[in-house]
């Protein structure tokens, strides 16, 4: 192998790890750490506050990049360009970087008030119709969000 195809073979796996490491040190090195503070919470404050604007910067980011992929057709469109559930697929191979796609089995979902009005119209009573949902159905979890902001040194936490 000549020393070219073992640089360029090399060359992604060093990039990426400087990736993560540049990642890592967000918001704790390189005059990106919390300012100084006598609450010793406020370092974890600080650092899930960067997390959560790296989220959406990320998401952001991978949206955009989604999009341009799609354009160039380096991915599908799931919507437009379907797979069978179980496909296993390379999409590109490129020098770097190949791109593949797993088609898991579609999860199901049922319309209970579709459900409902269909038993009611076959003759199943409102009451035991009504008894059944009851009896079947759970409350999930509220979902809990959280928000950060920075605060200058004047301003103040408002709900």
């Amino acid at each position: 192998m000549s020393a070219t195809k073992s640089t360029a073979a090399i060359a992604p796996t060093l990039i990426m790890n400087k990736i993560k490491n540049g990642f890592d040190a967000l918001g704790k090195k390189n005059g990106t750490a919390a300012p100084q503070s006598a609450n010793n919470l406020e370092s974890i404050a600080w650092d899930y506050h960067v997390a959560s604007e790296l989220s959406r910067m990320a998401e952001a980011r991978k949206r955009s990049a989604t999009a341009a992929a799609v354009k160039a057709g380096v991915l599908i469109d799931p919507a437009t360009e379907p797979r069978d559930p179980g496909t296993n697929e390379i999409l590109f191979s490129g020098e770097h970087v190949q791109v593949q796609v797993s088609v898991r089995s579609p999860t199901t979902s049922y319309n209970i008030d579709a459900i409902s009005s269909s038993l009611v119209r076959q003759g199943v009573s409102t009451d035991v119709v009504t008894n059944a949902i009851i009896d079947g159905t759970r409350q999930n979890r509220a979902p809990h969000t959280f928000k950060t902001i920075v605060l200058s040194p004047k301003q103040e936490t408002e709900f």
